[in-house]
Parts: structure tokens; sequence; C-alpha cells
């Protein structure tokens, strides 16, 4: 029997416990740079070139993570659309609240106030881009892992967000609120044709012809408190009215020419509702902790993930219905590739 010295079963050791984790099992071959002030004055660019797992590169996708404004992935690019969409601002910062909050709620100030630290890394689950902002002694971090593609015309990532309360006081009916503008669904307010919800039972709703414009229209669980009593208390815009609920949690795009997609799923537990925003260009969802209330120090984690696909009409809904599947069974792999940040 062949013996291996000590260093050697190190590696070996090492070598199946990243086998062992999904999404890094070999070298990714997806790199980044990141650009100082690449999205203007403080406020660094993280460039990723996205590859297939057979090497072939699928696209590049550009984040800003640090500095005041908008943080998040945009300019998601697949080589094999037509430039569509060539600019998204998804998962990016808006408002947050809270019972008795000593602030306007109407106020972006997690958006407007607070300026943002953030990086990027390799490790499991890919690419990580973060980016971390402290708003009204609440700590939010967003951790976005772009993992080599399973095929170069189909793009996924996972978006992880933490929140804490560091107020030391407990924050009662605690929300926050994040967009995701898709230029697939309209260029600007006047143009915007609405997107899409699935509804309890099942049928596939375009907000607009429903009657929504702009932040009039939530959309929630059946069995939540938040249809019980018909609003997500404090959100600062249309009072957070319920006006249907959902089979889950999913926005959908208009597709573009070619059939490309941008969906965007948010775990059931933690959505409180999801909402059409600018007659359709923002994919809205709101987060909220188990119970409602943020005990000192407490925290939770939302786990998002965006689909850009090219989905024929008539196979949308039995696509939507594996995606949610699919991402449902992901939670516990995807909340555990979440690790510290650099301050």
């Amino acid at each position: 029997m062949r013996l291996i010295r000590l260093g050697q079963w190190a590696m070996v050791v090492l070598l199946m416990a990243v086998v062992a984790t999904k999404g890094f099992a070999v070298e990714p071959s997806s790199t980044f740079e990141i650009r100082p002030s690449g999205h203007g004055e403080g406020r660094d660019l993280v460039v990723i070139t996205w590859r297939a797992t057979d090497s072939v590169e699928a696209g590049e996708v550009q984040v800003p993570v640090t500095g005041l404004g908008r943080t998040g992935p945009l300019s998601i690019q697949l080589k094999t659309m037509e430039g569509v969409p060539n600019f998204n601002e998804w998962d990016t910062r808006e408002w947050q609240w809270w019972r008795d909050c000593p602030f306007d709620t109407n106020q972006k100030r997690p958006r407007e106030v607070s300026a943002a630290t953030g990086g990027a890394d390799l490790g499991p689950g890919g690419i990580r881009a973060w980016s971390r902002f402290v708003c009204d002694q609440v700590q939010t971090t967003q951790e976005w892992f772009f993992a080599d593609l399973e095929r170069p015309d189909e793009a996924v990532y996972d978006c992880l967000i933490t929140v804490r309360n560091l107020t030391g006081q407990t924050l009662k009916e605690y929300g926050q609120f994040f967009a995701s503008y898709t230029v697939l669904n309209g260029k600007s307010m006047d143009l915007g044709r609405g997107h899409f919800y699935v509804d309890e039972d099942g049928s596939l709703v375009n907000y607009q012809e429903a009657g929504s414009h702009h932040l009039d229209y939530y959309v929630t669980a059946a069995d939540s408190i938040f249809n019980k009593i018909g609003r997500v208390p404090h959100c600062p815009r249309g009072d957070g009215k319920v006006r249907a609920r959902w089979k889950y949690p999913i926005s959908i795009s208009h597709p573009n020419s070619q059939g490309y997609r941008h969906i965007v799923l948010s775990e059931w537990a933690r959505t409180s509702s999801i909402a059409q925003g600018m007659r359709g260009i923002a994919q809205d969802y709101l987060i909220y902790p188990l119970g409602g209330d943020l005990e000192p120090d407490g925290s939770f984690v939302v786990h998002v993930r965006h689909l850009v696909a090219n989905i024929p009409e008539d196979e949308l809904l039995p696509f939507l219905d594996r995606a949610w599947n699919a991402f449902e069974q992901d939670h516990d792999r995807v909340h555990g590739l979440s690790r510290p940040v650099v301050p």
C-alpha cells in the first residue's frame, strides 16, 4: 500500500472539502477586477468576466459596491443576447422603517444618507462582490455570488442580505425595501409596460393591467400577517396596501426580442411583499425579520436569486415552478456561503 505523507494528506483533505462545496468544486474560470472610483468619485466598481463551466466567456457583470447612491449589480450582459439588458440596477437599497422611527420614512435614507463600503473576493460560491452600509444604526450587508454558469446563454446569481440591529433597542415592525430596475420593462416611467407576478391561483398577472402604476399595489402570501391586516406597516409609498396574493414571491419581466426575461425570486419566509414601481421598470421586494420585530443586536438573512433566461411563452409557467423549487431547495447551501467582510 502506498503511503501518503502528511503534507499530501492535508492537500487531499483540502481538495475533498472544496469538492464538497457546490459552486467551488474546481477553481472558477470567471475573473474579476476592482476599479477604484470606476462608477464615479468614491464609488468602486467590481467588473466580472463571467464564464461558463466549460470556460467559454459568457458575458460581463458590473457591480458598484462603495460610496453614496445605488449599489448592486448593473449592466449584466450575456454575449448571446442582443445587447439587452445593457442597463439594470438590481438589489439596490431604497428605504427602511420601523414603528416610531425618528425620521421621515419617505426619505431614501439607506441609499442617499449612508456611504457603503465594499469589495470582492474568491471563495465558496465563486466570485463574491459585497457591499455594507450602516444607516440609522442598522447595518446591512449584501453579498452577491457569481459562480461559473452551467450554460453561457443563461445567467443566474445569488444574493444574501444580512440586516443587524445596532441601535440597542427593539425595532418593532421593521422592514427594508429593495428595487431591481429592469430596462426590459420600459425606458422611462411614461413608457413602462408593467411586469408580472404569479397570483395565488397560478395565473400570470401584469401589475399594470391589474391597476398598479407606481408602488400602489403590494402582493403578499395569503397566510401572512400583511394579508390579514391588509398592508405592510410604515411602507413609505402607497401605504403598503396589499391588493393581491402570490403563488410564490417571484417577479417576471417582459421578454426581449429573443425571449430573454429577468426573473427575481426572494425567500418566502422573509419577504413581506413584492411590488411594482415606475410602471413596471422596478421589480421590487420588501424584507422583514420573522415575527416582525428586530431585537437589539438581532439579525436576519434573506436569500434572493436573479435569473436571465430565454423562455418560450408557452413554457414560462412550468419554468417558474421549476425555478422556484430549485431556489427553495438551495437556501441552506447559499446561506452557508456567507462569510465575514473586511470593514
